[in-house]
């Protein structure tokens, strides 16, 4: 549910920063790329990609609930807009930071969800999937391998998919970061 929530806020969040964005520039000179970069740069203005990932002032007390989700969630905006660990640019330790600080949060059996739900586990595997599909880090490799492990292991047996807990039967939304996980793994 609070996943949920801050998944809502992110987008009302981007929506609002896309309105106050087109007050200020001429419709015609408006890109995909530079909305993207704005969004990074305001995403980097207002937190800290570390561990604990996301050092949010004013939202703290709920983001830690939820601290390794966002922190995958942040690593995939970097990702998605090729900034990484290995790439010199603006983000890069900023997102070296956040991956060794992922990497350092897996349990021995390649649990990410830290305390948290399967929703986390499933968005800390797609983030250090893609990291690892685009940097071929070796730091990477066997976390990657385990969070696979630990995901498939979690599945409800009996009726299929994912749940907030290992075994639990099947919902559609965590079932969802659980097939993205294995796609991105895939790759």
């Amino acid at each position: 549910f609070l996943l949920s929530l801050l998944t809502l806020g992110a987008a009302a969040a981007l929506f609002a920063w896309r309105v106050r964005i087109r007050r200020h520039i001429r419709p015609r000179s408006l890109r995909t790329e530079g909305l993207y970069t704005y969004a990074l740069c305001a995403l980097d203005a207002r937190s800290r990609l570390a561990g604990p990932a996301l050092q949010s002032r004013s939202l703290r007390q709920y983001v830690l609930t939820v601290v390794l989700a966002t922190t995958g969630l942040a690593l995939l905006c970097f990702l998605g807009a090729d900034h990484t660990h290995f790439k010199s640019g603006p983000y890069r330790e900023h997102v070296r930071r956040g991956v060794m600080w992922l990497i350092s949060q897996q349990q021995d059996d390649g649990d990410w969800r830290g305390g948290e739900t399967m929703y986390s586990h499933g968005i800390a595997t797609i983030a250090a999937c893609e990291a690892f599909s685009m940097t071929a880090d070796a730091k990477l490799g066997q976390p990657v391998a385990n969070a696979i492990e630990y995901l498939w292991a979690a599945r409800n047996r009996s009726a299929g998919g994912w749940r907030y807990e290992p075994g639990q039967v099947g919902d559609t939304s965590v079932l969802g970061w659980q097939i993205m996980a294995l796609t991105s793994a895939k790759r």
